[in-house]
């Protein structure tokens, strides 16, 4: 079940906006996600490495931000400047680290008065707010700057203001850098140098962070996340088959 949908028109002063609507299912959520939203866009302010779109305004069906034109999702930038015949070391590191760095603030600054304890297995690693769904259709890249929009549920967690081990985003992210790609992506992006990727990535984090990662936590999340995405997806059963034949088949992970 689709559960929102997004769009964007001109308000009165001819401004593009960017809309986010809530289906009925979803609807109870919406106040939390426009509250972490201004947070998160407050954060940014004073960031050198993310942006988020400023939320304008909030009712009972819809979330209205400020649009960011011009943007592109991590997905095709990784086509573009990490393919089987070309890779853009430069461009590539530079915006994983800034990726890295951006998390490392969310994670030391995010503060919601109403948390949402993550339902987790492992209760390993220190306890943060998390960003949420760190996949690659919410990381926009434009003239090389980062803006991270949609902190609401995933597919997994169908909730908004999580409170759980910061190893969850971290290992969220590096499962979509590894998986969720349309198929012709997979036949092109060179997933070897995905791996380096999300090296440099953790590095970064732990910069900002001054936090250790221990990286038998962090595959053990992993894991767990790949277990949950395939139980909890959203999609038929056919979809569902398919998916499960891809992730307990795919050669290109190796643990980390």
């Amino acid at each position: 079940m689709i559960k929102y949908s997004e769009h964007f028109k001109k308000n009165r002063k001819g401004t593009s906006i960017f809309i986010k609507r809530y289906n009925d299912k979803y609807s109870h959520l919406i106040q939390h996600e426009f509250l972490k939203s201004k947070m998160l866009y407050e954060i940014s302010k004073d960031s050198p490495y993310f942006n988020f779109p400023r939320p304008l305004k909030c009712n009972k069906e819809e979330i209205s931000f400020e649009f960011i034109k011009n943007n592109i999702d991590f997905k095709y930038f990784l086509l573009k400047n990490n393919n089987i015949f070309f890779f853009n070391k430069k461009k590539v590191y530079k915006i994983i680290n800034e990726l890295g760095k951006a998390l490392g603030q969310i994670h030391n600054k995010l503060q919601i008065k109403n948390k949402v304890i993550l339902e987790d297995n492992i209760k390993k690693g220190k306890q943060v707010f998390l960003f949420g769904d760190l996949g690659l259709s919410n990381i926009l890249i434009n003239n090389n700057k980062i803006t991270l929009i949609d902190s609401s549920f995933n597919h997994i967690n169908k909730k908004v203001n999580i409170y759980g081990s910061f190893y969850y985003d971290l290992a969220y992210f590096f499962f979509n850098l590894q998986y969720l790609y349309p198929l012709f992506y997979r036949i092109l992006i060179n997933f070897k140098k995905n791996n380096k990727i999300f090296t440099l990535f953790l590095k970064s984090y732990e910069s900002e962070t001054k936090r250790k990662i221990n990286l038998e936590i962090l595959t053990e999340y992993f894991f767990e996340i790949k277990k949950q995405y395939i139980r909890n997806i959203d999609t038929s059963i056919l979809t569902g088959k398919i998916w499960n034949y891809i992730l307990k088949n795919d050669k290109n992970f190796k643990k980390i």
